[in-house]
């Protein structure tokens, strides 16, 4: 009869009279979960409805560029915030950026990306 040698993890140690002592089970003692504010549709809502008033009342009269767009009736009914709301949803998704950020780090960049997609957008129209 041979014996057989067992080597113990290390988590396990023996103590001077043999006996096994097993280590305690973990204890945590919070768990975080953050909210995705990016799946939020009050933000979308409202970052949505805050350029489409800088579309209608700020770059449509102050900027030549956007002046182009000034007699189209399309944007000025609710499928013109629709077709914000749109354009801004391909520029969160493409980009891989959040809502949040395109009113203020990004301002600059959601203006020339919404400019480039009307554009297209009444182009093919």
């Amino acid at each position: 009869m041979h014996l057989i040698n067992y080597r113990l993890p290390n988590y396990y140690t023996k103590t001077y009279d043999g006996k096994l002592i097993f280590p305690g089970v973990p204890h945590i003692k919070s768990y975080y979960e953050y909210i995705d504010v990016n799946e939020d549709k009050n933000l979308q809502k409202n970052v949505t409805k805050f350029f489409y008033d800088e579309l209608m009342n700020k770059w449509i009269n102050d900027d030549n560029l956007f002046k182009k767009f000034k007699n189209k009736k399309l944007l000025k009914t609710k499928e013109g915030i629709q077709l914000v709301y749109k354009i801004l949803l391909k520029l969160v998704k493409r980009g891989n950026t959040k809502w949040w950020d395109l009113r203020e780090p990004q301002y600059i960049l959601t203006k020339d990306f919404m400019f480039y997609q009307l554009t297209k957008f009444f182009k093919n129209q």
